[in-house]
């Protein structure tokens, strides 16, 4: 599995007011829920239909109750038409960019 390297924003987010940090968590919840439906393979459009986020303890969930979305997640040797495996782990993984800016609009410049 690759490395996976993630910014600690620990500083900004405890001078934050709560109402940011919710709406930083919503933002970055709403991103990851459109990259990993940019992503995931695609038949009947049933499992990309189904990813949704939810905002709890300070977190932003991303996921699907879909039985067979774990099989699309983890299968690399599957042949997918379109979309990609692991397009869960990609939709958090590989637009730190994207979810940056959110942080910045939210929470003011980070350095």
């Amino acid at each position: 599995m690759d490395e996976v390297i993630f910014k600690d924003y620990s500083d900004q987010i405890l001078k934050a007011t709560k109402k940011q940090i919710n709406a930083l968590l919503e933002s970055w919840g709403m991103q990851g829920e459109k990259f990993a439906k940019e992503e995931v393979p695609t038949d009947t459009s049933r499992l990309k239909n189904s990813i949704t986020h939810t905002v709890e303890d300070n977190f932003a969930v991303i996921g699907t109750n879909v039985e067979y979305a774990p099989y699309v997640e983890d299968n690399d040797k599957a042949k997918h038409e379109n979309g990609n495996a692991h397009f869960m782990r990609n939709a958090v993984t590989q637009h730190n960019d994207e979810y940056k800016q959110k942080a910045e609009m939210i929470l003011g410049e980070i350095k």
